[in-house]
């Protein structure tokens, strides 16, 4: 895992936002809300990086994951002795390989076994959805190699390809889209069943193309 500042100009609050499977900072080149600094978490096949910045300046840290970062953000906040004022879950699971509560596991281990560029760009416009046509795209996608977001992939998972469907009290608020066809609604209705705040978004499993507040995503 590492950690890379996305935007820092001594706002009051913090938002660590741990980003999805092969992302980078392009997945948030709208979101550009000075009310927040933000710190971003992402590559994580390399799990053993820990967060070293002092934190201690923000009146109130905020924490928002999505997708895979979801999984990641429940191993980090059963580690940490940070104190969130909320967290948020988006399009993503506790149990994100799994066939009843996350990516079915025969979808999954397809993307592994043929990952290669084609199968990168059907990737993309799953997880884009129909609003790729009317937006450009290219702007969110992630700039890092293929074979990395592949070494990435295999690391998940080894990860998360057993993990438990319990339903951990770590996120205060959890958003769905009813478009995603990446961590499929249903399935996600499935592992958050038992929540207090579970909100419905029409948008497929990539949530920023027409956010530029994260006061939308915390409100």
């Amino acid at each position: 895992m590492k950690f890379k500042w996305i935007q820092k100009s001594n706002a009051p609050n913090l938002i660590l936002f741990f980003n999805g499977w092969g992302m980078d900072e392009h997945a948030l080149c709208q979101m550009s809300d000075t009310k927040f600094d933000v710190l971003m978490a992402y590559q994580y096949q390399k799990p053993n990086d820990v967060l070293q910045f002092d934190l201690q300046q923000y009146s109130k840290l905020y924490l928002v994951a999505w997708s895979m970062g979801v999984a990641m953000a429940k191993e980090f906040l059963n580690h940490t002795n940070f104190t969130f004022y909320q967290t948020v879950a988006i399009n993503g699971t506790l149990s994100p390989i799994d066939d009843n509560n996350g990516i079915p596991t025969a979808i999954f281990d397809g993307t592994l076994r043929n990952y290669s560029e084609p199968t990168r760009a059907k990737f993309g416009k799953r997880m884009f959805g129909e609003l790729s046509k009317q937006s450009n795209d290219r702007l969110y996608q992630s700039q890092r190699s293929t074979p990395e977001l592949l070494e990435e992939l295999i690391w998940l998972k080894s990860k998360f390809e057993k993990t438990t469907t319990e339903q951990i009290k770590l996120f205060d608020k959890v958003i769905i889209g009813t478009n995603d066809l990446i961590f499929p609604y249903q399935n996600q209705k499935n592992a958050w069943n038992k929540h207090e705040s579970v909100h419905e978004w029409t948008c497929p499993h990539f949530p920023f193309f027409h956010l530029n507040h994260w006061e939308t995503i915390l409100s």
